[in-house]
């Protein structure tokens, strides 16, 4: 997906975690939320350190499941636990 295709919205908190899709080492990552041109988001889970795109990990999903993602404006981590179990990630 190119980024002519979608317009950049942010970033989650980075949370150590697991990958539930590979066997990989534990990671901390976060996860890059972009608005497609369609309406739908585009999740991409990148490194927390360098916030490099980590590879197949990503998700694309309708704006109502963005809409109904769990937010708490005193717990950025609710939303950052969604996003990356959407990418293939457990948090925790």
């Amino acid at each position: 997906m190119s980024s002519l295709n979608a317009s950049f919205i942010g970033y989650t908190v980075g949370l150590l975690c697991h990958s539930i899709k590979r066997n990989r080492k534990p990671a901390l990552v976060a996860v890059e939320i972009h608005r497609l041109q369609d309406g739908r988001f585009k999740l991409q889970a990148v490194s927390a350190h360098n916030l490099a795109p980590l590879h197949g990990d990503r998700a694309i999903i309708t704006a109502e499941e963005y809409e109904n993602a769990p937010r708490n404006p005193y717990d950025d981590c609710r939303l950052a636990v969604w996003a990356l179990r959407k990418c293939g990630w457990n948090a925790g």
